[in-house]
């Protein structure tokens, strides 16, 4: 069965674009030219439809991993820099303002 899956994959159908109904479209026709039986069809579609989920979870794990890399390239400052400048922020109003009442 997952040669079948690879075989798809390398066939140039993208991960990202695959959904239920085209998947069950690519199973049909392989049971149609006698490449897959019909009591392979469920296994085979659950598991074209898991590795179709696998390779868009990498997909968008890199996408985000490279789109940090060039924030970082870029000095562009990330929420978790806009939190920390916040809170520091905060808490010199607070010693400011209690200083002043002082």
């Amino acid at each position: 069965m997952s040669d079948i899956i690879k075989k798809i994959f390398l066939a140039g159908l993208g991960a990202a674009t695959l959904t239920r109904e085209k998947a069950e479209d690519i199973i049909e026709e392989l049971v149609k030219k006698g490449e897959l039986s019909r009591e392979e069809k469920p296994g085979v579609l659950n598991d074209l439809l898991k590795e179709a989920d696998k390779r868009k979870e990498e997909a968008r794990n890199f996408i985000s991993e490279e789109v940090k890399k060039v924030l970082k390239t870029l000095n562009i400052a990330t929420k978790e820099d806009l939190d920390s400048l916040e809170k520091r922020l905060k808490n010199h109003i607070k010693q400011k303002h209690g200083a002043d009442k002082k």
